[in-house]
């Protein structure tokens, strides 16, 4: 047999409470229990009815299905109508409240009907609400009365229809209500605002308008101070206190609000533990029999002084107390009874939790087990268990408490097949107790209520010897363990690190962080792509993120000007006026986007940044694994909520405001934030080209199409009169070629041939609007001066072209093509006559190193510009232009040998041309105002007779290594006594036939005999020859050479000659006595001084070394008494000059026959 039906629970907290819905319904006014917080709260609401000052506005404070909205309406029926049906509701009302203290029903019976306004808070001003159920409350007052109404209804009813009212008229037309009803004579004014939270929300992240909400209350609770006949009471409904919902205003915005709230007495609706058992209690009725309630209350009172002893009954609940409420609410086992208030507090929705499982069906649930139950049976706390993890998903969902609960289910399971292994009775109890220390592990707090010995021995009063065997299984099997510092077994390990207040004190250490910084690193939102934009246009266009929040600095406009979205993060009002301002002053291309839940945000970040600190520095985590994955866990979950928060900026675009332009754009979706971006990127990029080719239409190109760019460029330049520029086959170039030059009509056919041409104006690309800026950039030029192809490509990437820098090279080559005669160019500042290929590919790496400018002839400079044309041409050309001119002379410069380009030794208007040309940075200037003045000839002045003045330099630059080569021949000439007029090939044949056989009478291979062997050289031709005896002197070719190199070659020729002569005497005096003494010495004496040069060459043989071995003898022993040895030589050196001038005078014949021998020197 079953108790099922002798235990009724009444079930009216199984559903939540809807102060507006809710009114007036007689079942659920019956079915309230009122707790000690309620009676004591409507005790001060009895003293308040009292006509004196005091306080009348009371603030309720407690999580969901705490019993706030149930006491509101409780009390909203107390303060009902006396008379006619709504009257039954009221003393239905009284008489629930007399069960608990009669005394205050009597009192609340007496009162006269009040007029009773009730909201509920949502997203808008609570100004707007409030004015309608002021109106809907007074009709429904004055409704059931007869006579006439007063005339506060219809100035209600018509502030009602206004589209905006003062929070001052809100104010009086209360305080012309309050007076109204004191005349009729009712009992005063109630208005209740459930769930407050969303209207202060709203205040917190409105505008100015909106924040004024906050104060109204203040000027209410103010006014429910005054004491009248008819007082005015105000009770507001909240899950948190005002402080939480101001996180994120200015200090000033916190404190105002915190004045507000000091105008409400605050009460926490939250119930004890006894309390909630004792609510519990009173739902429960029975119909048992006598003798079985005296045995429960047995084992009720037994359980009860265990359960004391063990510590684990509530704080102010004695056991006989206890005992009572352990009987009454059987057949809940009194373990269940006190588990139940502390599960549904932490992991569900409070009394509303708890009341919906003593009423529900579900599986496991109380009434299912009542089913099962047999008399004299107890729901023991494995059916709690089962039925929160089976029908409480909530739970599981928590990730701060999913592990634990995923270990104890772990711990079930293992306990299950620990149990089938067994006997079915032993199986049954070792589960049973899992269940059991997994549900107290997870719902610690009631004072001593943990899963110690004494209390789990109360699942098995009088089998003590079964409880004993079910625990020693499961620590045999570390299913569960024994913890000594608090004296219970758990299914974890556990750990005695506080991660709840750890993570706390660093959430504390980061303070008000700067949320816009912590954003722009954490967000993974890096660019948004306006898809549609960038299908129409074939570029890919998206805005870049940035992030502000009111205290970021002002955001500096983007470099590229290309446009932002910019999130600012409001945390209340103060936020939504500087985002307005920020907005206002902002780039004007910037979209922005006003995200009010910045404090929400904040916290998510928080959060992580906490818990991710505490991971790092934590040391009592080095020894405590327990804490360490907990906190890794924590701190995933915290990434996670991270995530999504910030994920949800784009993936939910309605919760934001939208702004463009000081226009507020319709975002209601996903798809219309796109719709959006698109639109105001046709706006932004309105000029931009249309290419449809995905592999050259980007700013960042890759290998294969810069390499078939470059080939583009080497066909542009070598083909542009062929048919597709002569691309063979179809290479990746020809796909580029086609997509812009070609269907851009840019690259026609003209005549006989195809040239590239000015897009049209209604070109199929749409590129006329960059080609028209670049003629106003090139026609700035000629008088501003060059402009670098950075400059140009950054000039065209910004609005409102957007040209992408993979594409700029070749419409910037293609327009310089067209303009090739106007446009001169500079490779970094030096003008350059042409632009190459190996410009190309430098230009694509270093814009910035190349410039160009345009150049035209008009007005004074015309006659000047004839000179030139008569210099170059003969005769003056029509139609030619600056860069026509300036491109033949600086080839003309610039093909000139090094020696032309470097020697001095030309007339001064030679150097000076010369000069202007390789120091001109520009063919304008060049042309019209330097190379007049190297000319002697004044820029503005008259330029006849320019044009035969610059022949002739010119021709002796051209000249000058021609004129080297002369120059140095006739220094030959004189420097091996010829005359001048010899010619190259005279001057060949003689020094080969003079020098012949000489180079044996030399030792010195690098210098005498290598000059002499390359004149008798006969194999070379005659310039060349002559051109390696010069680089044998200069050291380097002579079209290399400068003057410096010159001097050098002419100072070795003229001392090789002296050389050459000295060594000519050694072979004549060799020749000459060499056949009769074939051992034979030839010594040249030879001094130079200021009074000339003496030689003379001495012979040596056996008859000469024979006579003068004494002689020399002697002259030795005397050099080697002078000590030192420079002494010695210059005795020698004077002696042999002394020597040589009396020689040559004691044989002047000699001497005359031997300077006729000798060539000049």
């Amino acid at each position: 047999m079953t108790v099922a039906d002798d235990i009724k629970v009444n079930t009216r907290y199984t559903r939540s409470t809807n102060v507006e819905r809710d009114r007036g319904q007689l079942s659920i006014v019956e079915a309230y229990l009122p707790t000690s917080r309620a009676v004591h709260l409507l005790d001060d609401v009895a003293e308040a009815l009292a006509p004196e000052d005091r306080p009348r506005a009371w603030n309720l404070v407690g999580p969901y299905g705490s019993g706030k909205s149930s006491f509101a309406l409780f009390l909203h029926e107390l303060l009902g109508e006396t008379q006619g049906e709504d009257a039954r509701v009221k003393e239905t009302a009284t008489g629930v409240l007399a069960k608990t203290d009669a005394k205050l029903a009597d009192r609340m019976r007496e009162q006269k009907p009040w007029c009773r306004v009730v909201l509920t808070g949502g997203n808008e001003p609570i100004a707007r609400k409030l004015l309608g159920a002021l109106a809907d409350a007074a009709t429904a007052f004055w409704g059931r009365r007869l006579g006439r109404k007063p005339a506060i209804l219809d100035e209600i009813n018509a502030a009602r229809q206004s589209d905006h009212t003062p929070d001052s008229r809100i104010l009086a037309l209360v305080d012309d209500l309050q007076e109204a009803l004191e005349r009729s004579g009712a009992g005063g004014l109630l208005i209740v605002i459930d769930e407050l939270g969303k209207f202060l929300e709203y205040a917190a992240h409105g505008d100015d308008s909106a924040a004024s909400g906050v104060f109204l209350l203040q000027e209410l609770a103010e006014r429910a101070y005054r004491g009248r006949q008819a007082n005015f009471m105000l009770f507001v409904l909240l899950h948190q206190g005002f402080d939480l919902y101001a996180q994120g205003l200015s200090e000033q915005r916190k404190n105002d609000w915190a004045k507000v709230q000091g105008r409400f007495e605050s009460v926490s609706f939250i119930e004890t533990v006894d309390q909630t058992l004792r609510v519990m209690a009173a739902a429960f009725s029975s119909e048992l029999p006598p003798s079985q309630l005296r045995r429960i209350e047995k084992q009720a009172t037994s359980m009860a002084r265990a359960l004391d002893k063990a510590k684990a009954l509530p704080g102010p609940l004695t056991k006989a107390e206890a005992a009572r409420l352990f009987s009454t609410c059987y057949p809940l086992h009194p373990v269940s009874l006190l588990a139940l208030p502390v599960l549904c507090q932490r992991f569900a929705q409070n009394e509303r939790t708890l009341f919906s499982y003593l009423g529900s069906r579900e599986p496991h649930g109380f009434r299912d087990s009542l089913a099962a139950l047999a008399d004299g049976e107890w729901v023991q706390p494995d059916a709690v268990y089962d039925y929160f993890v089976h029908n409480q998903p909530a739970v599981l969902a928590d990730p701060l408490t999913h592990r634990r609960w995923a270990e104890v289910v772990t711990a079930v399971e293992r306990a299950e097949r620990e149990a089938s292994a067994t006997e079915k009775r032993l199986g049954n109890d070792i589960l049973r107790l899992a269940k059991t220390v997994g549900l107290l592990n997870l719902a610690p707090g009631t004072d001593g209520l943990r899963a110690s010995t004494d209390v789990l021995r109360q699942l098995f009063i009088g089998t003590r010897g079964r409880f004993d065997a079910a625990l020693e299984h499961l620590v045999d099997a570390s299913i569960v363990q024994f913890r000594k510092f608090s004296g219970e077994y758990r299914v974890w390990q556990g750990t005695d690190f506080d991660i709840d207040e750890q993570t706390q004190i660093e959430r504390d250490k980061l303070g008000f962080f700067d949320l816009a910084t912590a954003l722009s690193e954490r967000s993974e939102i890096g660019e948004i792509v306006a898809r549609r934009h960038s299908f129409d246009v074939g570029a890919l266009r998206y805005f870049d993120v940035a992030f502000l929040d009111a205290q970021s600095p002002p955001l500096a406009a983007s470099q590229d000007g290309r446009p932002r979205v910019v999130f600012f993060m409001a945390d209340g009002r103060d936020g939504v006026a500087a985002f307005h301002e920020r907005r206002r002053t902002g780039a004007p291309n910037d979209v922005w986007a006003l995200n009010r839940r910045g404090t929400l945000v904040r916290a998510a970040i928080r959060d992580t940044l906490a818990l991710a600190s505490l991971q790092r520095s934590a040391q009592a985590l080095a020894s405590d694994p327990i804490a360490t994955r907990e906190i890794k866990e924590r701190l995933a979950a915290a990434q996670r909520t991270e995530r999504d928060t910030l994920r949800a900026l784009l993936d939910d675009p309605a919760s934001s405001e939208w702004y463009w332009q000081d226009e507020r754009l319709d975002v209601v979706s996903h798809r219309a934030l796109q719709n959006a971006l698109s639109s105001i990127m046709d706006h932004t990029y309105e000029q931009s080209p249309v290419i449809q080719n995905e592999l050259i239409n980007r700013d960042r190109l890759s290998s294969q199409a810069a390499a078939a760019r470059n080939k583009l460029f080497q066909h542009m330049l070598a083909g542009p009169d062929r048919c597709g520029l002569g691309i063979d086959k179809h290479p990746p170039e020809l796909a580029i070629y086609r997509s812009i030059l070609e269907r851009g009509g840019l690259h026609v056919q003209t005549g006989d041939k195809r040239e590239f041409v000015e897009p049209a104006a209604d070109d199929p690309l749409h590129l006329r609007p960059v080609w028209d800026r670049l003629n106003e950039r090139f026609a700035t030029s000629e008088s501003s001066g060059p402009v670098s192809a950075k400059d140009l490509m950054d000039d065209l990437s910004r609005p409102p072209f957007g040209l992408k820098k993979g594409v700029f090279p070749i419409i910037f080559l293609h327009y310089y093509l067209a303009h090739r005669y106007e446009i001169a160019f500079y490779d970094e500042g030096a003008y350059a006559p042409d632009l190459r290929y190996e410009h190309l590919e430098r230009l694509v790496r270093h814009p910035q190193t190349f410039t160009f400018q345009r150049f035209r002839i008009d007005g004074v400079r015309a006659s000047l510009f004839d000179e030139y044309s008569r210099a170059l041409f003969g005769e003056v050309r029509a139609g030619t232009d600056v860069l026509a001119i300036a491109r033949p002379l600086s080839h003309f410069i610039l093909g000139l040998d090094e020696h032309a380009r470097k020697t001095r030794r030309l007339s001064k208007t030679a150097v000076q041309v010369r000069e202007t040309f390789l120091l001109s940075k520009s063919p304008e200037k060049l042309l019209f105002e330097e190379l007049p003045h190297a000319c002697g000839f004044a820029a503005a002045g008259d330029s006849s007779g320019l044009a035969p003045v610059l022949i002739q330099a010119l021709r002796e630059l051209k000249n000058a290594h021609a004129d080297l080569f002369r120059e140095m021949h006739s220094a030959f000439c004189t420097s091996f006594g010829l005359a001048e007029e010899t010619s190259p090939s005279q001057l060949r044949t003689v020094l080969s036939g003079r020098l012949h056989g000489l180079d044996s009478y030399t030792v010195d291979t690098k210098g005498l005999k290598g000059f002499i062997r390359r004149l008798i050289d006969a194999k070379p031709k005659q310039d060349e020859w002559f051109a390696r005896i010069l680089l044998f002197l200069g050291h380097k070719p002579s079209d290399k050479w400068t003057d410096q190199d010159r001097d050098t070659a002419e100072y070795r020729l003229a001392e090789f000659s002296k050389r050459l002569s000295d060594l000519e005497k050694l072979r004549i005096q060799h020749d000459a006595r060499g056949a009769q003494d074939t051992d034979l010495r030839v010594i040249l004496l030879k001094t130079l001084s200021a009074d000339g040069e003496l030689d003379e060459v001495a012979t040596i043989n056996r008859r000469t070394i024979a006579a003068t071995s004494t002689t020399v003898e002697r002259v030795q022993r005397i050099l080697r008494e002078v000590d030192d040895q420079e002494l010695a030589l210059a005795v020698i050196a004077q002696a042999a000059e002394d020597f040589l001038a009396e020689y040559r005078q004691r044989q002047p014949e000699l001497w005359r026959n031997h300077e006729q021998q000798r060539p000049a020197s």
